[in-house]
């Protein structure tokens, strides 16, 4: 994760929700923490969210990994953000409507909601289609005092939560291909060693036939 290199080795970076909150209203305040691992300013809708970070889980928990993002209007004026990457390939989708999240003492500290990135993509026929990843999304904003309902610097946790390659798999893949190089390598010795034996027998028939003939003449 970028931004890891504050955390001591060994250590990995899960916080609740309070602490991110936490650490966004410091970030807006100007006073951030020196000690927060967040990395700062990333734009998570560059481009897919493989090329921010890889499908990973450590011992089959799924690895969720923290932002800064300074978000986009869709258009100047608009109220909404704008979610799609850069190159139009793909979208953010809203999977979970925005919901307050409350302290203990059930004081409103900021809002949370899901997301799923999906992939654009064209039937047969060339209607849209759309079709969601494993990547998710959450996406923590603090309350605005105007009343508006955009801001601009929020923090997104991203995770994978499909399928995920281990070494034991990558691992068996080598073995099967070492496997395949080897029964090649045996099979090509032992089509040149027919081959050997074949053209050996051709010269020695070459050579009755000629002392045949030499005998003959």
């Amino acid at each position: 994760m970028l931004g890891a290199e504050k955390l001591p080795t060994g250590f990995r970076f899960c916080p609740t929700d309070d602490i991110l909150f936490w650490l966004l209203d410091l970030k807006l305040r100007g006073t951030p923490d020196p000690y927060d691992p967040i990395p700062d300013q990333i734009d998570v809708y560059g481009s897919h969210p493989q090329n921010l970070q890889r499908p990973e889980n450590l011992g089959g928990e799924t690895v969720e990994n923290y932002y800064y993002v300074q978000r986009r209007r869709q258009s100047n004026n608009a109220s909404r953000p704008g979610r799609v990457i850069a190159d139009g390939s793909g979208y953010w989708k809203s999977s979970q409507k925005k919901h307050p999240i409350k302290n203990e003492e059930g004081v409103i500290m900021g809002d949370k909601m899901g997301l799923v990135f999906c992939l654009k993509g064209k039937d047969e026929k060339g209607n849209n289609l759309e079709t969601k990843t494993h990547w998710l999304m959450n996406e923590y904003t603090l309350p605005i005092p105007n009343g508006s309902n955009f801001t601009q610097l929020v923090i997104s946790s991203i995770k994978y939560t499909g399928p995920v390659q281990h070494e034991a798999q990558v691992q068996s893949i080598e073995e099967e291909e070492l496997d395949d190089d080897l029964r090649f390598a045996v099979e090509l010795d032992g089509t040149l060693q027919s081959v050997d034996e074949e053209q050996s027998d051709d010269d020695q028939e070459l050579t009755t036939e000629l002392n045949s003939a030499l005998y003959s003449f």
